[in-house]
């Protein structure tokens, strides 16, 4: 019988064994590099939101605005596991419903925590500041513009995820519209358009820019960024990633704070080239591990909850020089790692 003769057939892998040691190893390279990074800019978001004082507090800013277009950068890169065009179609609408759930999750907290510091001071009643958030201009607006009264206060940096599930909504929707007409979209032309334009409404449009730092201007020309440069579609000659953190910095000072700098954009573009998945290669392995597990495991958790964090000690304490920063991510990393340590426990329990 054919199945008597298994153990003699050929291998019908096309990697032998050392090739396919080869590729796990490039694949843990590559992944402890974006991890690195995911851990490196999850601090600048905070400095993004409570600036050190002084030029040199400018200057961190300037480089810390890499860290919510690298996030979505990484999200482009991993957008998809394979080419089967059916299997893509799933695994956005996986993506999308993980992240819709991970809003609201995060959401609910942010937003009963806002409304926990709010009230109390009784300037306004429950029911007001609820209606105040909670109607259909302000909904309408969310979902355009990722940002609107509901995330105020506390909740301010989750335009991050709705304009995530934006993005892959439309991703979603593109993939249909392809399918059926069997037609494919230039997607490198697109992310340029958007990129040209944000920095057109940046160089015009004064004052804060909240409405144009959204899915279409931000988020997607960096996810299309992402997947692009894994694709080698992007590459560029070998240049030194701080260039582009100098070029952030040379315009902070010419044009002042912007959300977006030109810099901002070469710096996640060099991140995203193959050529850089050594240059952490010279810090002592147990920093590297270490980077690794906080990217990899309390990143996103940081990011989540230490807005929550730096409310509290702004309400409680007087500190406001350069020691709140640093204070912020202490206390929010603990707080990360107990939640996480929460959701081992609590996954080890149902698996038991």
């Amino acid at each position: 019988p054919a199945w008597g003769n298994r153990r003699h057939r050929p291998s019908t892998s096309i990697f032998t064994h050392n090739e396919k040691e080869t590729i796990v190893f490039e694949r843990k390279k590559e992944s402890d590099y974006f991890y690195i990074w995911k851990a490196l800019c999850c601090c600048l978001v905070i400095v993004i939101h409570y600036p050190f004082p002084g030029t040199a507090g400018e200057m961190i800013l300037a480089i810390g605005r890499i860290s919510v277009p690298f996030f979505f950068a990484v999200s482009g890169w991993y957008l998809f596991r394979d080419d089967d065009e059916k299997d893509q179609l799933e695994q956005l609408r996986s993506k999308l419903l993980k992240t819709v759930r991970l809003t609201l999750r995060v959401g609910v907290i942010c937003i009963a925590f806002a409304a926990a510091v709010s009230l109390p001071e009784g300037k306004i009643s429950a029911g007001e500041w609820f209606a105040e958030r909670f109607n259909i201009f302000e909904i309408l607006h969310l979902l355009v513009f990722d940002y609107g009264k509901m995330l105020e206060s506390c909740a301010y940096h989750l335009w991050y995820l709705f304009a995530m599930i934006n993005c892959y909504a439309v991703l979603y929707c593109g993939k249909k519209l392809e399918r059926r007409f069997k037609r494919t979209w230039d997607g490198r032309s697109v992310m340029m358009m958007l990129l040209v334009a944000l920095f057109i409404l940046e160089a015009i449009v004064k004052g804060h820019g909240s409405w144009y730092r959204n899915w279409l201007f931000v988020g997607m020309p960096f996810i299309l960024m992402g997947w692009y440069a894994r694709q080698n579609m992007l590459n560029i000659t070998r240049i030194p990633i701080f260039c582009g953190a100098v070029l952030s910095v040379a315009e902070s000072i010419l044009f002042g704070r912007k959300e977006i700098y030109l810099g901002t954009a070469l710096t996640v573009l060099l991140i995203l080239q193959r050529t850089h998945f050594s240059d952490f290669d010279w810090l002592p392995d147990r920093m590297k591990d270490f980077l690794v597990y906080v990217g990899k495991n309390l990143s996103s958790r940081i990011y989540y909850y230490h807005v929550l964090v730096l409310v509290t000690l702004q309400i409680q304490t007087d500190i406001r020089n350069g020691w709140l920063p640093i204070l912020v991510l202490l206390i929010s990393f603990f707080l990360a790692e107990l939640l996480y340590r929460i959701e081992m426990i609590r996954c080890s329990k149902k698996a038991a």
